[in-house]
């Protein structure tokens, strides 16, 4: 009798043993920081869709995101601005206000214009979707490359009628005609060194891929790592947070800027 109790406590351990092996890997999340970066060994839950899966649109509200920080990080003026806009109109600024034909900011609109004329001059184009057009990053990349970027250096040719302008304008017609757009700040605006900037997921998600961009000692720009950081729900999120959304607004179901293929998702709330 002794030596069947001693034979089924054996089995019950190694039964025990063996299922605390085969947990799967996918029920750890880490939840050390809102704000991190990831890896190749990084466990992003799947359904939250953190990392990947961008389309066209979500790609071109990264363009615009990753561009205004570009215009602000380089032109004093422009900068001046963008801050004047943040501080009349609170941490959700109207793009139309800061670029194109309706903008009140000279500066900031010319300097983003010419800043995407000379990213599509580097063999970029935001319009084409195969694959989506994610953005370059903002400055040098800290990798062992030379560091190499198409957000600095003035465009050779800028103005007039030609086959890069044309991209250009076409870009402009997508953000500003057929969709409404605004930048959402959810941590508001201050004078650091340091900027992150990414778009809305397009999904129900509560995260994203961003690009944080430090200023160094010798006044250059770099992006924190050649991995994506990801911005994860409202607390630890810096300031100097820059989110390209779209708005919801339009007159009648067949307003573009309706967004019915969304339906369901409330922009305002990531992050917020």
């Amino acid at each position: 009798m002794k030596k069947a109790l001693s034979l089924v406590c054996i089995v019950i351990c190694m039964l025990s043993l063996v299922s605390c092996e085969q947990e799967p890997d996918e029920l750890f999340v880490s939840e050390t920081s809102d704000l991190t970066t990831t890896s190749s060994t990084s466990k992003i839950p799947t359904t939250n869709a953190c990392i990947g899966n961008t389309d066209l649109f979500e790609a071109q509200l990264q363009w615009v995101s990753t561009i205004a920080v570009a215009v602000i990080q380089d032109h004093a003026l422009a900068e001046a601005e963008f801050y004047n806009e943040y501080n009349s109109n609170g941490n959700v600024i109207a793009v139309d206000r800061l670029i194109g034909p309706n903008a009140v900011y000279p500066n900031f609109s010319f300097d983003f214009e010419q800043k995407l004329y000379s990213i599509i001059q580097g063999n970029y184009n935001p319009n084409n979707s195969t694959p989506p057009p994610i953005p370059p990053h903002i400055g040098g990349l800290v990798s062992n490359d030379n560091p190499t970027s198409f957000l600095s250096g003035p465009a050779t040719h800028f103005g007039g009628e030609d086959e890069t302008m044309e991209l250009v304008n076409g870009f402009y017609n997508t953000v500003l005609t057929e969709n409404c757009i605004e930048l959402f700040l959810p941590m508001g605006l201050s004078d650091h060194d340091t900027f992150v900037y990414s778009s809305h997921p397009l999904d129900t998600s509560d995260c994203n891929e961003a690009i944080q961009s430090v200023k160094d000692s010798n006044g250059t720009w770099w992006g924190t790592s050649t991995s994506p950081t990801v911005l994860k729900e409202r607390n630890g999120i810096p300031q100097n947070t820059i989110i390209a959304r779209p708005v919801r607004s339009g007159t009648t179901p067949e307003d573009p800027c309706m967004y019915n293929q969304y339906s369901g998702i409330d922009f305002t709330q990531f992050l917020n």
